[in-house]
């Protein structure tokens, strides 16, 4: 199965990692960019919702995995600044 999905900033730019949360063939990887979409989103000064976000993801994983999403987003989000010049 494939899963499009497109980062939305806005009011309710975590609208996809809560839908894709939902979704059986949504990876951790997956799940840990789009985790990393929503910090970038929260720097950019848009709106966080990340106890929806991490409640909905604990309704799928364990802690423990949460933890693990988390820690991968942040290498995602960490590259991403280093990248930049």
């Amino acid at each position: 199965m494939t899963i499009t999905i497109t980062p939305i900033y806005g009011k309710h730019n975590f609208s996809n990692i809560l839908n894709a949360a939902k979704a059986k063939g949504v990876t951790q990887a997956d799940f840990a960019s789009l985790y990393a979409d929503c910090i970038m989103a929260l720097r950019t000064g848009k709106i966080a919702a990340f106890a929806a976000v991490n409640s909905a993801l604990l309704k799928r994983y364990k802690p423990s995995s949460l933890e693990r999403i988390k820690r991968e987003a942040w290498k995602i989000v960490n590259a991403e600044r280093e990248a930049k010049p």
